[in-house]
């Protein structure tokens, strides 16, 4: 059975590189937590807004929370955050570490890893690497991110 909510949620998107591949292979970057994924899509909206020219432009973006299960191979990546700090380093300085563990992961049947998340001091990210581990998906409440000159914010959509 085809998994319609992720497939339109993802069938825009490009494998492109990321904290855990280096846009060899594809990576379903997700949160355990609500509150985690704002923290991730702020994070990456800001890097998206800092490339463009001049000052930020007001707007506002939709977004659906998007539910699955996972059932597969998890690696527990949370041991190894005070002795590798590049798994939660705040900028892409960390990327080729966690683009190794990624590379290692597939290599070796790992589908996810369950690793700290590096914007919320107290979220878990759950990339996978295997497709086929992602059941059940539904498309949860639609959240509007508002970006005005001094902030970035989220709001539950009306409609």
């Amino acid at each position: 059975m085809p998994h319609s909510a992720l497939e339109s949620e993802a069938s825009h998107l490009l494998v492109r590189a990321g904290r855990f591949s280096n846009g060899t292979f594809p990576v379903y970057y997700s949160a355990t937590e609500e509150e985690t994924c704002k923290y991730e899509v702020k994070y990456h909206f800001r890097r998206e807004l800092d490339n463009e020219a001049g000052p930020p432009k007001e707007h506002s973006r939709t977004y659906n929370l998007v539910h699955c299960r996972f059932r597969g191979a998890v690696a527990n990546l949370f041991e190894l955050k005070e002795q590798y700090p590049e798994l939660t380093s705040e900028t892409q300085e960390g990327y080729p570490f966690c683009q190794r563990i990624g590379d290692e992961a597939v290599e070796t049947g790992v589908q996810a890893l369950l690793t700290p998340s590096a914007r919320n001091p107290r979220g878990r990210c759950l990339p996978v690497l295997d497709r086929i581990t992602l059941s059940d998906a539904t498309v949860g409440k639609m959240l509007v991110l508002h970006v005005s000159e001094h902030e970035i914010s989220f709001r539950e959509s009306e409609t």
